[in-house]
């Protein structure tokens, strides 16, 4: 039985080419690991960032992740 772990990566916005190269860049290297899940959060646009990251972080830990990765607003 594979063991597959889950990381979870949260973005603050999509507006910047900066982060949308990091979600590409993470998602083309997890990729490489078969027994890897990631997954990506991004706030919903016009909505208070910080806090919804924290409901983000509050909602992951629920699901059993292995791993969060927090790009903070």
């Amino acid at each position: 039985m594979k063991i597959i772990k889950k990381i979870a990566l949260i973005i603050p916005t999509l507006d910047s080419s900066y982060f949308i190269n990091i979600i590409e860049s993470a998602m083309n290297e997890s990729e490489n690991y078969k027994n890897l899940e990631l997954i990506v959060q991004v706030p919903e646009k016009n909505s208070n960032i910080i806090e919804r990251q924290i409901q983000i972080i509050d909602n992951l830990m629920q699901q059993n992740i292995d791993l969060i990765c927090l790009i903070p607003a």
